[in-house]
C-alpha cells in the first residue's frame, strides 16, 4: 500500500480525532505526542495503515459521486424530457470531455 499517498497532516488529524475523541484520553493527543514521540510515530504508523488501506474505497466513492452531480448537472431531468435524444446529442461530444476532466480535477488526478 506504499504506492497510496497520505499527507501527513490527515494522518494528525486522524490520529488526533482518534486519541481524543474515539478514546477519549484524558491526556491530549498534543501533549502525549510531545511528551512519548517514540509511541505517538507508532499510533500515527497505525493510523496511516488504516487511511491507506480505505483510501481507495473513499476515492472510488468521490469519484462517483462527483460523477453523478456532473451528470445530473448536464442532463437536467427538464431537458432530458422536452429535448430528448437531440440534447444528448448536444452534449455527447463536449460534455463528455468536461466532464472528464472535471472528474479528473476533482479527484486530483
Amino acid at each position: 500500500m506504499a504506492d497510496i499517498d497520505i499527507p501527513d497532516e490527515a494522518v494528525e488529524a486522524a490520529t488526533q480525532v482518534f486519541w481524543d475523541e474515539v478514546l477519549g484520553r484524558s491526556d491530549k493527543w498534543e501533549q502525549f505526542a510531545k511528551d512519548d514521540p517514540d509511541a505517538a510515530e507508532i499510533i500515527r504508523d497505525n493510523r496511516r495503515c488504516i487511511l491507506e488501506a480505505a483510501a481507495p474505497i473513499i476515492r472510488a466513492d468521490e469519484r462517483r459521486r462527483v460523477a453523478e452531480e456532473i451528470r445530473a448537472a448536464a442532463w437536467p431531468p427538464d431537458k432530458a424530457k422536452t429535448e430528448g435524444l437531440d440534447f444528448g446529442y448536444a452534449l455527447g461530444r463536449s460534455a463528455g470531455l468536461d466532464i472528464a476532466a472535471q472528474i479528473a480535477e476533482r479527484s486530483g488526478k
